[in-house]
C-alpha cells in the first residue's frame, strides 16, 4: 500500500490534462512555456518603502478622483448644496489621514535598524506635510481643501482647481519620494560640515 515514487494520474476515458503554462500577461510566447522546478521554494521579496509609497498615493489619487468626480458632476449639474462642499472638504481630511497612515506604515515594515539611519524621525514630519490641518504648513490636505470649488462654481474654477488639486498630489507623492530617498540615503539629521 504504501509505494513510494512519482504520482502518475490515469487516463480517463475523454479528459486530457493540461500542461503547466507560465502566464504571459497577455504577451505571445510561441510555444508555451513549461514550469521547471515547481518545486522550488518561492522566496518572499519586500517590496520597497519606495514602491509602497507610490501604491499608497495610487490608491489615493484613485479613490479622490471618484470622489471628486461625484462632488464636480452635481456642482456642475447645479444641483450641489454648502453640505456637498462640507462633505467633499471632511472626506479629504479623512482620506489624507489615511494615506498619512499608509505612508508611516511603509516605514514601518522594515526593522528600524535596516536603514542607515532610523526612519521614525521622519515619520511626524511626514505625517505633517500629507495631514496637518494648519494652513502655515503646506501640507496636501491644506491643499486640496482650499483648492476644492464652492457648490455654486463655475466651469473655469472647476478646471482649475482641478488641475491644482492634481498638482498638489503630484507634488506631494514627489515629496513623500525624496524624503525616502534621504532616509535611505543617511541624509536626515546629519550634518558633515560641508554647505
Amino acid at each position: 500500500m504504501s509505494r513510494r515514487g512519482k504520482f502518475t494520474p490515469e487516463a480517463i476515458a475523454g479528459v486530457r490534462l493540461e500542461e503547466r503554462v507560465v502566464l504571459t500577461g497577455g504577451a505571445t510566447l510561441g510555444a508555451p512555456v513549461l514550469l521547471r522546478a515547481f518545486h522550488a521554494p518561492v522566496r518572499a521579496s519586500r517590496a520597497s518603502v519606495s514602491t509602497l509609497v507610490g501604491l499608497a498615493y495610487d490608491s489615493f489619487q484613485q479613490d479622490f478622483n471618484q470622489v471628486r468626480a461625484v462632488y464636480l458632476n452635481s456642482v456642475q449639474a447645479g444641483t450641489a448644496s454648502a453640505d456637498d462642499a462640507t462633505a467633499f472638504k471632511t472626506y479629504i481630511g479623512q482620506r489624507t489621514t489615511l494615506l498619512a497612515q499608509q505612508v508611516a506604515n511603509s516605514f514601518l515594515t522594515y526593522p528600524s535598524g535596516a536603514g542607515k539611519h532610523q526612519s521614525n524621525s521622519v515619520l511626524p514630519l511626514l505625517a505633517s506635510k500629507i495631514n496637518s490641518n494648519d494652513s502655515n504648513t503646506g501640507s496636501l490636505r491644506t491643499s486640496l481643501v482650499s483648492s476644492a470649488p464652492a457648490s455654486n462654481a463655475s466651469a473655469t474654477t472647476v478646471a482649475l482647481s482641478t488641475v491644482s488639486q492634481d498638482d498638489a498630489i503630484e507634488a506631494s507623492r514627489v515629496n513623500t519620494l525624496n524624503a525616502v530617498t534621504i532616509v535611505r540615503n543617511g541624509y536626515f539629521g546629519t550634518s558633515k560640515g560641508r554647505h
